[in-house]
């Protein structure tokens, strides 16, 4: 499905995003692999309910070799 269906549908597509580096992003060792995460809580508001949604997304910050099976070599 594209974006342009699902919102026909009645659903909602938003985007987490960030450029690197920005002071609310931290740098983390996720099983060996240098990663620069951003943590966000989304709020959405109708008439009478309010729902809160804890997102997040994280980027290598190492160029990685992927070998298949998910393993990956990290290039030095």
């Amino acid at each position: 499905m594209n974006i342009s269906t699902v919102q026909a549908l009645g659903y909602m597509v938003n985007y987490l995003r960030s450029p690197f580096g920005m002071p609310e992003s931290e740098v983390l060792l996720v099983a060996g692999i240098q990663v620069e995460a951003i943590r966000a809580t989304v709020f959405y508001k109708q008439r009478w309910m309010l729902l809160l949604v804890d997102t997040s997304a994280a980027c290598t910050k190492s160029e990685l070799l992927w070998r298949g099976l998910g393993s990956v070599a990290i290039l030095e």
